[in-house]
């Protein structure tokens, strides 16, 4: 369900983005320590002299062990902190707000979807982008959004095309525009 929001002093409409699921902490957590633990032990061997593999393939492994211990701690952290705050798109009146993005509706040139996964006939959306200056931002990806994705890129489109209804989002009637599907043919 859509929420308020405000960003630079504009009240508008919050988007909710789900966080990830409750296993991700414990999995990239515990696949980190596993790693950090291989390191320890080879480490420990090494000291040791147990092994008579080269010194350059010794590094090599070493290297790719640190380099995915550093990648899932990464992930640790990235999904401990979307469970706690798992992020919201703001839409206001004059600005778009997302992790990736921060712009004004004004040099938004398109609000697009890219599909990347087609099943049979269905064409699900996977993400909506805004075009700014020729470039293509991700906006969000469908799986996500706490909404339904389709309805919202709708909605987003219909706000990209329609500066009056984007004042609307000022308005308590604002998260009204992300739930109410619109009359067929209707552009507001």
């Amino acid at each position: 369900m859509p929420l308020t929001c405000e960003w630079e002093g504009e009240r508008g409409v919050a988007l909710p983005l789900r966080p990830p699921p409750w296993w991700a902490v414990p999995l990239f957590g515990l696949l980190t320590i596993a790693i950090v633990a291989a390191l320890v032990a080879g480490a420990v061997r090494l000291v040791r002299g147990g092994t008579t593999a080269g010194p350059v393939s010794l590094v090599a492994g070493f290297a790719v062990l640190l380099l995915f211990a550093w990648l899932f701690a990464l992930a640790t952290r990235e999904s401990l902190r979307r469970r706690r705050e798992p992020g919201q798109i703001g839409v206001t009146p004059t600005w778009l707000v997302a992790d990736r993005v921060q712009v004004q509706w004004t040099l938004v040139d398109a609000v697009l979807a890219t599909q990347e996964q087609r099943q049979g006939h269905l064409r699900p959306i996977d993400n909506a982008c805004v075009s700014v200056e020729g470039r293509t931002i991700t906006l969000y990806e469908a799986r996500h959004l706490d909404v339904e994705p389709r309805a919202t890129l709708e909605a987003l489109r219909r706000l990209h095309r329609n500066p009056a209804l984007r004042a609307r989002l000022a308005t308590d009637d604002g998260p009204g525009i992300f739930t109410r599907v619109p009359a067929e043919g209707s552009r507001s």
